[in-house]
């Protein structure tokens, strides 16, 4: 599985990083997954780093392998390649759950849907999961513990929504004594979430989830227990749910 995106596609980096997932999903059968990234090396390197990529990047700083994928004014491209070197899909436009599709069509012979019990819904008296979360501020990946209250941005929050539940946020935070962490679904990009909190001049810690959170959403499927867009999460000193509400 071949993807080709330029730096500032929020569509790209988003494919880019599923792509994470869908290797060690489907480790040892087979899959490779690469990315072609229209910048130049230092800014290819950096997207390597700040995403965790765990597959080959190549950067396309003169444009040629846009110009061989016949990709001419499309910031993004998708290719499914078998063994053989045959070209099996291609497309300009895709979302994760279309490369979980293709992969599980070309690997498995058939497309899977989300299993309704796997996981149970996140409530009240139970702990909050211990994920891995990257530091937008500082660059690495890290984990919350501890006593706070933390504000999820689901995938299902539409980017055009981030600014006025951010501008809620603000409110909230005026009003506490400990300011809400700010932690987002891993299917918004950094640039997404940096830009928005930028134009309300938020200086605060943001965090992305490397992954689904479970009970919240899954990281395979994309599927997602809340029907809200935004939650507000309280927990005590040892990592329990004490509250969890719609951010309104």
């Amino acid at each position: 599985m071949l993807i080709y995106l330029v730096p500032d596609s929020d569509e790209g980096l988003r494919v880019a990083r599923y792509g994470r997932i869908l290797l060690r999903r489907f480790e040892g059968r087979g899959l490779v997954f690469i990315a072609i990234v229209r910048a130049q090396i230092e800014q290819a390197r950096a997207l390597v780093e700040n995403m965790s990529l765990p597959y080959p990047v190549v950067a396309d700083a003169d444009g040629r392998w846009g110009e061989r994928l016949r990709l001419s004014g499309h910031p993004f491209g998708l290719f499914v390649i078998d063994p053989a070197g045959k070209l099996q899909f291609a497309a300009t436009k895709a979302r994760p759950q279309d490369l979980r599709q293709l992969a599980e069509k070309h690997l498995l012979g058939m497309i899977s849907y989300a299993p309704t019990n796997e996981t149970p819904r996140l409530k009240v008296g139970m702990r909050f999961p211990d994920i891995l979360v990257e530091d937008l501020r500082r660059g690495h990946r890290t984990r919350l513990q501890g006593q706070q209250t933390i504000i999820y941005f689901t995938g299902k929050c539409p980017s055009c929504s981030l600014a006025s539940h951010l501008a809620y946020y603000l409110r909230l935070r005026e009003n506490a004594g400990r300011p809400p962490v700010l932690l987002f679904s891993p299917w918004f990009s950094p640039r997404e979430v940096l830009e928005s909190t930028a134009s309300l001049s938020i200086s605060a810690d943001l965090y992305l989830a490397a992954e689904g959170i479970p009970g919240i959403e899954d990281g395979y499927y994309l599927e997602g227990h809340f029907p809200e867009n935004v939650l507000m999460i309280t927990t005590d000193a040892t990592g329990m749910v004490t509250d969890i509400r719609p951010l309104t």
